[in-house]
């Protein structure tokens, strides 16, 4: 007897139902349902969000959405996307203190690219979703005027060297492995995947 993986559900309701058909919706449809079914890319995903977690839970985050693969039309941009899951921090218990609004912009700098940073170090370098992250930290820096003027691409380079930093402690690697280990848990249940 033939064991068979289960096909993960990929969450397609942010895609108008005229575009279903559309050849690029069905090519990254395809696209995302075989980056699924990569036990690399599987391990990728969830070291990366390991360094989201860890951080943003320094920061004093105690609540993530765990959210699984989709697909999306901008209507914006006309433009499809996608994410193969996810952390979601919610950040609403985050409140800026203009004392310390550096620091802050630094943990959060920390906390958006540490996901990247710990693909880089950790998984052979896959990308899932640095360009996304550091799309997110521009605009919480842009959020903060006219208060406060922030350099977000002087802060994203401290960040990531900060990170980088961390990661060269042995015990910081294996405390992100075991982290790794259960955001598989919460995004990836189906998945059979060891790291």
């Amino acid at each position: 007897m033939i064991e068979e993986t289960p096909i993960p559900e990929i969450d397609i309701s942010g895609v108008p139902p005229h575009l279903g058909t559309h050849r690029v919706f069905l090519d990254l449809f395809c696209e995302v349902k075989e980056a699924l079914m990569n036990p690399a890319q599987i391990r990728a995903v969830c070291i990366h969000e390991a360094g989201h977690h860890i951080y943003f839970s320094k920061m004093g985050v105690k609540n993530f959405l765990p959210t699984k693969a989709r697909i999306w039309y901008d209507e914006e941009a006309k433009l499809f996307d996608s994410e193969l899951a996810g952390l979601r921090p919610d950040l609403t218990s985050i409140r800026v203190n203009i004392q310390t609004v550096r620091e802050q912009v630094l943990d959060m700098a920390k906390a958006s690219a540490a996901g990247g940073i710990f693909t880089e170090a950790l998984a052979e370098g896959m990308d899932v979703g640095n360009r996304r992250d550091r799309g997110l930290f521009k605009l919480q820096c842009e959020g903060l005027r006219p208060k406060v003027i922030v350099d977000d691409e002087a802060f994203w380079k401290l960040g990531e060297d900060e990170v980088r930093k961390d990661l060269k402690n042995e015990q910081e690697k294996e405390n992100a492995l075991t982290e790794a280990r259960k955001i598989k848990l919460l995004i990836y249940p189906w998945s059979d995947v060891q790291f």
